[in-house]
């Protein structure tokens, strides 16, 4: 199929027009009317966000400010309205961070990151209830 300037001018500009709908969707269901500031006298990070059905939002990231020492996993949850509703560490006397999180469809968070405390070498993965101690490598 040979496509011409204008059909490929038009293609891109449908695409971006449909990923700003998407985006303007995403910021709604997630609650872009509130902000919240997070965090402690060190440095503190977020690398990620998810979104459940129920529209909590999800943060995840690292602390140098709370936690076992060194650099520990954060993860913070909001309400949709922007109320936080809970914060987790974990960690160990090295430096661990959450690179990535994700709700499943079994409700579940999913969080992947690295850890110099245990297990050297490996990154981990899991749920929060099974508190990220099993080796994904």
């Amino acid at each position: 199929m040979l496509r011409t300037k204008k059909a490929r001018t038009s293609f891109l500009l449908a695409m971006f027009l449909v990923m700003g709908l998407v985006m303007s969707n995403v910021m709604t269901v997630a609650g872009a009317d509130w902000t919240h500031t997070w965090g402690g006298p060190s440095n503190d990070y977020a690398n990620a966000v998810a979104v459940d059905n129920s529209g909590n939002v999800y943060v995840a990231g690292s602390t140098a400010s709370f936690g076992a020492g060194g650099t520990d996993v954060l993860i913070l949850k909001y309400s949709p309205l922007g109320t936080l509703l809970w914060t987790k560490t974990w960690g160990g006397s090295g430096n661990e961070a959450a690179n990535a999180i994700a709700v499943g469809p079994d409700g579940f968070l999913y969080v992947t990151g690295s850890s110099s405390s245990f297990a050297s070498g490996c990154c981990y993965g899991g749920s929060i209830q099974s508190v990220i101690n099993n080796c994904a490598c």
